[in-house]
């Protein structure tokens, strides 16, 4: 039992320290929009490059954040009647509802691969005139799925236990 816990903390270790650098990006992504809006109303000399770069760094944001909004139990979820459940009736709501969220990440995971593994072969680039590769962009969404997969481990195993015993696991 204890290297499981080990793995889940690994686990979540990832997640979280994962999220911390990316979000050093925000920072390039804040300072490429003040340079886009400087350049385009100070110099009138819009750049080509500068919202299409934001663009691909916020998608990939809001999908990493997903795993660290895991770690830190704040997605959203109806507690009208889940809060009145005890304990072991809520571990057996969700170690249900949790297989759902399996499949549809898995999924979602696959095709993201099938995306990346096509633009990668064909060397895909985007249609604007700054035309970068997109095969570094599309890879976003399996790792994304990855660590949202691995967190999703260690919420259901969580589930499972509370399922079981009627308490949170340690």
């Amino acid at each position: 039992m204890r290297h499981l816990r080990w793995f889940f903390r690994g686990i979540t270790a990832i997640n979280v320290n994962f999220m911390k650098g990316y979000r050093l990006l925000i920072l390039v992504m804040m300072l490429c929009m003040l340079y886009e809006v400087f350049a385009r109303y100070v110099f009138n000399a819009p750049t080509i490059w500068s919202y299409e770069l934001t663009g691909m760094l916020v998608g990939p944001l809001w999908m990493f954040s997903a795993g660290y909004s895991m770690v830190r139990n704040e997605h959203i979820r109806l507690d009208l009647v889940y809060n009145r459940l005890s304990p072991r009736k809520q571990g057996i709501i969700d170690s249900i509802t949790w297989l759902l969220f399996f499949f549809y990440i898995g999924s979602v995971m696959y095709y993201g691969w099938d995306a990346f593994c096509f633009a990668l072969a064909k060397q895909s680039r985007s249609d604007s005139l700054w035309a970068p590769l997109l095969w570094p962009w599309r890879l976003t969404v399996p790792v994304a799925c990855g660590l949202l997969l691995l967190q999703g481990i260690v919420v259901y195993a969580n589930c499972l236990h509370k399922a079981i015993t009627g308490r949170q696991l340690e």
